[in-house]
């Protein structure tokens, strides 16, 4: 399947990975879209709807969802957050952790919004995306690396694609419950310990490739209307000024 382009700022797509079974399935955006707006709130209406109330977080039907923002790709500014929903590790109950920098919008260049991800590997694995394709690879040679690690090697192995990675340490590994997944070296979710739900699931990674994909805004004059208006309370803000100087 192809990448397409959706109106509306979404990409259109909806990815189901079955760790379990193996499976990878798409679905549209579009009927969750037009109730709920954004990465958080329809990842949490999937967990909702979709997690039995009495599933732990270490239970195989244990949900694991990325979801980027629905202004995420465009020129909005501060548009750039990824929300993680899953059962949170300390509570059982509902669990979620957000994350800037470039993996959302890269994540819809490559044509998914949201990525449902189920079941359990027996072994390491880590799933990539590009041009509207989903495949899960081997990630045993990536087991027990850092972070750090793990980025420059995902990094040459797919180059001279650019690519924007979502993982996991070995705090994550190994079920450290207040473990995070990170994104671009130093950006971290880090609630309800989304890493560790990662690691029980032996997901290391989730790799992102937006080459040649786009997305597009519904009205695009009145869209560009308000970012420019906004743009400017940015650089009329004392505090963005405050931000900007270096002591």
């Amino acid at each position: 399947m192809k990448t397409m382009t959706h109106r509306g700022s979404y990409a259109g797509n909806i990815l189901r990975v079955d760790l379990t079974k193996g499976n990878i399935r798409t679905e549209k955006t579009a009927p969750y879209a037009r109730d709920w707006i954004g990465g958080r709130a329809v990842n949490s209406v999937l967990l909702f709807n979709e997690v039995d109330p009495m599933t732990r977080w270490s239970d195989s039907e244990n949900l694991l969802i990325f979801g980027a923002g629905a202004l995420a790709g465009t020129l909005a500014p501060g548009a750039c957050r990824t929300s993680i929903e899953t059962i949170n590790v300390f509570s059982n109950g509902k669990g979620s952790a957000n994350v800037g920098g470039h993996f959302a919008p890269e994540l819809k260049y490559a044509g998914f919004d949201h990525v449902v991800i189920s079941g359990k590997s027996e072994k390491p694995v880590y799933l990539w995306l590009h041009q509207g394709r989903a495949e899960l690879r081997d990630a045993a040679h990536l087991w027990g690396k850092t972070t750090f690690e793990t980025e420059e090697a995902l990094e040459a192995a797919h180059a001279p694609q650019r690519i924007r990675i979502a993982c996991i340490g070995p705090a994550g590994e190994n079920r450290v419950r207040g473990s995070g997944v990170i994104c671009d070296r130093a950006k971290v979710a880090g609630g309800s310990g989304v890493g560790c739900v990662m690691g029980d699931k032996k997901l290391k990674a989730v790799v992102v490739c937006g080459e040649g994909g786009s997305i597009t805004v519904a009205r695009p004059d009145a869209f560009f209307r308000a970012v420019d208006a906004a743009m400017k309370k940015v650089r009329e803000s004392s505090l963005a000024e405050k931000m900007r100087t270096v002591t």
